[in-house]
């Protein structure tokens, strides 16, 4: 991966930025079309997908020890000889046209976007697939930021994991990624200022439903320094939740199948939190659930959590820490944080005695620091003859 990202271009590249990974794996690589390039690694257990976000641009693929060198060659076409293919450009884009158009009153689609839209605070730099996003897409934009973005290896992080010999991965790595271009260059992205309102935000938005039912979404978010000990209160916090609601919504109330609770902490382009939470409910519990659901929060912050669920939750956590030591991906995502964030979270001091050492003081702190100065999105999607009037 590498810093940038689509942040580094104007608005009206936001579209061609955003459709760019999933349109060009449909143009091929090098002299294969996407058919040709699909013949081509049959048999093979290789795959090869890019990213490009709003602040970095990379790629990711997987492969068995024997297709490792299919892999790299992967890896150094994508970078040396990209494809742009017109003819399957504007295939592909009519085929999403089409399902633009049959998604038009998809209430799930009509939900998410709105979703977007108010938690960027309405920003110009986010669109949602419609239309006039799709009208918007240029081939030659594709083109221009695919090639600024991967035009050279140089201020690229690549980390590779896995059962593979590592004197054979060291001399792929020569061979392919040591042959890509270096333009000794260094970027970084720009904070182009997409943020969550401030303040409270409460909407009530009536839709079309077939199915009678109110989609509840809560959003909370606040600046909190980036650092291991925030980041494992902020699982805690997730842990004790679910544990929380499951008794307290679904099973005390039976008002819902469940909650969804997901916390996040990021660091760039600010260092912040966010809890996220949503459920479904029969229109005309809405409101009285709701209350429920901020009446656990207001707790937490003001009382702590209860000991039980402390416990409950940090015994989960370590339990599903020694099993993701079996994977791949927890090398893979520790090797990332650490180039990334210039953290080791393999290191039991940034996760482990972080997690048994951790009080319901610790917890009623950070929950507390939410509600001091909150910024809330409260947003319930209801059927239109449930709205209020």
């Amino acid at each position: 991966y590498s810093k940038g990202g689509s942040s580094l271009y104007d608005d009206a590249y936001v579209p061609s930025a955003e459709m760019l990974t999933s349109l060009t794996s449909f143009y091929g690589v090098g002299e294969f079309d996407a058919m040709g390039l699909q013949k081509m690694l049959t048999g093979k257990n290789v795959s090869l997908q890019l990213s490009l976000n709003n602040l970095n641009e990379g790629m990711s693929g997987t492969a068995s020890p024997e297709d490792m060198e299919t892999l790299m060659q992967l890896v150094y076409l994508h970078f040396s000889q990209p494809r742009f293919d017109r003819d399957a450009h504007q295939a592909i884009l009519a085929r999403y046209k089409a399902l633009v158009q049959n998604m038009g009153n998809n209430p799930q689609k009509i939900m998410s976007d709105s979703l977007s839209l108010i938690l960027s605070d309405y920003h110009p730099r986010t669109r949602v697939l419609d239309e006039e996003f799709l009208e918007d897409i240029q081939l030659g934009m594709i083109e221009q930021v695919y090639r600024e973005r991967f035009a050279d290896a140089g201020d690229f992080i690549f980390i590779i994991v896995g059962n593979m010999d590592q004197e054979e991965v060291k001399i792929l790595s020569q061979k392919y990624i040591g042959s890509i271009p270096d333009m000794e260059r260094e970027e970084t992205w720009i904070d182009r200022r997409v943020y969550e309102p401030e303040g409270w935000v409460k909407k009530e938005i009536p839709m079309t439903l077939e199915i009678p039912k109110a989609n509840v979404n809560i959003v909370m978010h606040r600046e909190i320094e980036y650092n291991p000990f925030h980041l494992v209160v902020m699982r805690v916090i997730e842990g004790i939740l679910d544990l929380r609601y499951v008794e307290s919504i679904r099973e005390e109330e039976g008002g819902t199948y469940g909650v969804g609770i997901q916390t996040s902490l990021s660091k760039w382009p600010v260092e912040k939190a966010r809890l996220q939470i949503r459920f479904d409910c029969d229109p005309e519990r809405a409101a009285d659930l709701k209350e429920k659901v901020y009446a656990e929060l207001v707790k937490m912050a003001t009382e702590g959590p209860r000991r039980e669920d402390l416990s409950k939750t940090v015994e989960n956590l370590l339990k599903t820490r020694e099993q993701s030591k079996e994977h791949n991906a927890y090398y893979l995502n520790t090797l990332n944080n650490y180039y990334l964030y210039g953290i080791n979270f393999d290191d039991p001091a940034n996760y482990e005695e972080i997690l048994k050492a951790l009080t319901t003081d610790d917890v009623q702190k950070v929950m507390k620091d939410f509600y001091e100065d909150p910024n809330v999105v409260d947003v319930v999607f209801v059927p239109k003859e449930a709205a209020a009037p």
